[in-house]
C-alpha cells in the first residue's frame, strides 16, 4: 500500500476546510509528523475562511517559518473578516512585501470605504500591477466617484479587460450612460483578462 505524503495530506487539509469540516482538518493537521509551509497556509487560510480569524491568526503565530504567501494569507483574511486595523498592523510589520501584498491591502481598504487610505498605499507601491490599478479603480468607483475613476484610468499605463469593465460599469452605475458607451466603443476588440 502507497504511503501518504505531504502532497496528499495538503490536499486532504485544504479539501476539509473547503467543506467546511474545521474539526477533520485539525484532526489531520494534527496527526501529521511532518508539515509544510503549504499545510500550515491551508490551515490559516481555512480558519479565516471559516469564519475563525482568531484561531487563524494564532495558528499563523505559532507557524515556524513564515513566508509572503503566509503573510498575504494573514492580512487578507483579516481583511474578510473586517479586522482592517490589525490588517494594516500586520502590513506594517512586513519586512519584505510583493505586488500580493500591496493589492491586497489597497483592495481592502478601498472595499471598505477608506479610498484615501488605500491612495495612501498606491502611492507608496514601488511597483503597480494591472491588479493594483485595478483595485485602486474599484475603490473610486465604489464610492461612486466616477471622476477620479476617470482620471485614475486614464493614468493606467496598463488596462485590462476588468479594467474597461469596472469604469463602464461605474459610469452606468451613477447614469452617465453617454460616457459608458464611450469608452465601450474606444474599447480595443483584443484586450486581455489578467
Amino acid at each position: 500500500m502507497p504511503e501518504r505524503d505531504i502532497f496528499t495530506y495538503n490536499i486532504v487539509i485544504s479539501g476539509l476546510m473547503h467543506g467546511r469540516d474545521v474539526q477533520g482538518a485539525c484532526e489531520v493537521f494534527e496527526g501529521m509528523v511532518c508539515r509544510d509551509v503549504v499545510t500550515w497556509n491551508a490551515m490559516i487560510g481555512g480558519y479565516f475562511m471559516n469564519g475563525m480569524p482568531d484561531k487563524g491568526l494564532k495558528l499563523f503565530e505559532e507557524m515556524p517559518v513564515k513566508d509572503v504567501i503566509s503573510r498575504n494569507l494573514a492580512i487578507e483574511g483579516l481583511i474578510k473578516c473586517g479586522k482592517l486595523d490589525l490588517a494594516e498592523e500586520y502590513f506594517k510589520r512586513m519586512s519584505h512585501r510583493d505586488v500580493a501584498s500591496w493589492t491586497v491591502m489597497i483592495s481592502g481598504l478601498s472595499k471598505a470605504g477608506r479610498t484615501a487610505d488605500a491612495g495612501k498605499y498606491f502611492e507608496q507601491m514601488p511597483v503597480k500591477d494591472v491588479r493594483a490599478w485595478n483595485a485602486m479603480l474599484e475603490g473610486y468607483i465604489g464610492l461612486e466617484c466616477v471622476d477620479l475613476a476617470q482620471n485614475l484610468f486614464h493614468e493606467m499605463p496598463e488596462k485590462d479587460l476588468d479594467s474597461w469593465k469596472l469604469l463602464i460599469n461605474g459610469l452606468i452605475m451613477c447614469r452617465r450612460f453617454t460616457d459608458a458607451l464611450g469608452y465601450f466603443m474606444e474599447m480595443p476588440s483584443n484586450v486581455v483578462k489578467h
